[in-house]
């Protein structure tokens, strides 16, 4: 906005000075920064910008965001069957799978194809249970 001024105090503080502020003063804060859960960072669950160590943690807290995000998965490749994700994954488990761990796509057809090929809905269901 023209003419405003922005007055940002915390910009420049580090992480630990953020944490003495607050128990100093005794804010509330989200109970996921705190064990067993550990985050360094609340946003949107799933983000593409955080870490894959991060959004895993985040879709075990929150199993039903997970769901969710592979149910979109199927419903856009049932509506763009000609699509990059249609094309290389066999449904929104098989997605979700690869879209939260550090594979390039030949690593992961190569888990998929290979001689113990994986059941990736098995596997996404046993890890959503961690929470």
């Amino acid at each position: 906005m023209k003419g405003a001024k922005h007055i940002l105090p915390i910009l420049d503080w580090t992480e630990q000075q953020v944490w003495e502020y607050i128990q100093t003063n005794n804010l509330p804060y989200m109970k996921y920064y705190d064990a067993p859960w550990k985050f360094k960072r609340h946003g949107c669950v799933g983000c593409p910008l955080c870490s894959k160590a991060q959004m895993r943690k985040e879709f075990i807290a929150f199993p039903k965001y997970a769901y969710a995000f592979i149910r979109a998965i199927e419903k856009h490749m049932k509506r763009k069957p000609n699509n990059y994700t249609a094309k290389n994954f066999a449904d929104g488990y098989e997605a979700f799978y690869f879209y939260t761990n550090e594979q390039t796509m030949q690593q992961f057809k190569d888990m998929k194809n290979g001689l113990f090929a994986s059941d990736f809905r098995a596997i996404i269901k046993k890890y959503l249970k961690q929470s």
